[in-house]
């Protein structure tokens, strides 16, 4: 939203007050009342306290929202939107494009499905003041993202955290987000890798396997999501300021079939066919967001 350079840099000034006060009272609410559950001893009663303190997670958001609408720090058109239950199970995948992907994400999905766990580096466990240990104690699961930068694939002690998470969603509704390209998009790491795609890299199936497999019993379906934003290189600061112009978004429900499930590590016939399926779906993504850009 255009305005003049002063009237940027002042609705920036409030705003991340705004957000930083809405951050702080949210993560300390969602630590207190997540150590309160966490010692409750009786498990079934652990685990329906921790269901609803995950009830917290969509209310900041919806205060997040708030403050994004009073101060028009984006503008978007909700898409037809395909019929999704509060108490199911998802997958969701998306395009990584920008640090708001996760911003975006749930307060778009808030109230119509359990709220999203995603995938965080260890490090933001003390990282994230407050929010880091309420995440944890909420479930949420951290990798050592470290490890896998001396091997292609992930370390068999990240298939085992990812394993141990599904176990745990299973046990309440929930929703797990998944990011298959790994990394933020750019133009660099698009020609680093060389994509075949023109707005995406290149996705990996190893998560999805992982989540599907030991899930797909509960799972009502995989959510593929598209994101576009306009300006696609936003700041922290243009976000703030309100200098994001649109954000568009789409996505359908696939259902789990067979042929989606397998054993990813001893079946090259599976992992083949998993990945030609993924990448289908990459380039139907690839060609929404060449219509998005061209709008």
């Amino acid at each position: 939203m255009k305005r003049h350079p002063f009237i940027h840099c002042l609705v920036g000034i409030v705003t991340a007050c705004l957000f930083l006060l809405s951050y702080s009272l949210y993560s300390t609410l969602m630590l207190i009342s997540f150590a309160i559950a966490y010692i409750i001893p009786f498990t079934s009663l652990r685990l329906r306290a921790q269901h609803h303190c995950m009830s917290l997670f969509p209310l900041s958001m919806a205060g997040f929202y708030t403050i994004i609408r009073t101060f028009k720090l984006w503008q978007w058109t909700p898409p037809q939107e395909p019929e999704l239950k509060k108490d199911g199970w998802y997958l969701v995948i998306a395009n990584h494009t920008s640090w708001l992907d996760i911003l975006v994400t749930s307060i778009f999905f808030r109230f119509k499905i359990p709220a999203l766990k995603f995938f965080l580096k260890k490090e933001l466990r003390w990282g994230l003041p407050v929010a880091g240990l309420a995440c944890q104690l909420a479930g949420f699961p951290f990798l050592d993202r470290s490890s896998n930068k001396r091997t292609k694939n992930k370390t068999p002690k990240d298939i085992q955290t990812a394993q141990n998470t599904c176990h745990k969603l299973l046990k309440n509704p929930s929703t797990l987000i998944l990011f298959p390209e790994g990394t933020r998009f750019n133009h660099d790491k698009q020609l680093s890798q060389k994509s075949p795609y023109q707005h995406l890299l290149k996705p990996k199936s190893a998560g999805i396997a992982t989540v599907i497999n030991e899930m797909h019993h509960r799972l009502e379906g995989i959510i593929d999501l598209t994101l576009h934003y306009n300006p696609d290189n936003i700041s922290i600061w243009g976000f703030l300021s309100g200098k994001l112009s649109s954000i568009e978004l789409n996505y359908r429900v696939i259902p789990i079939t067979p042929d989606l499930l397998g054993d990813y590590r001893s079946d090259r016939d599976y992992r083949r066919r998993l990945q030609a399926w993924l990448n289908d779906c990459w380039d139907q993504k690839d060609h929404a967001l060449k219509g998005m850009s061209d709008e």
